[in-house]
């Protein structure tokens, strides 16, 4: 995973949104991955 550094001029609040939104969009692929390939035990 890539972790990009935010220009310093955003707030630190800003700065944890856009974290917030790259781990959200990352869970949300690793979930699509799962439904569309369900692990076949």
């Amino acid at each position: 995973m890539l972790f990009l550094d935010p220009p310093h001029e955003l707030s630190p609040e800003q700065r944890l949104q856009i974290i917030a939104a790259i781990f959200a969009r990352g869970i949300l692929r690793l979930a699509e991955l799962d439904l569309i390939e369900p692990e076949e035990s």
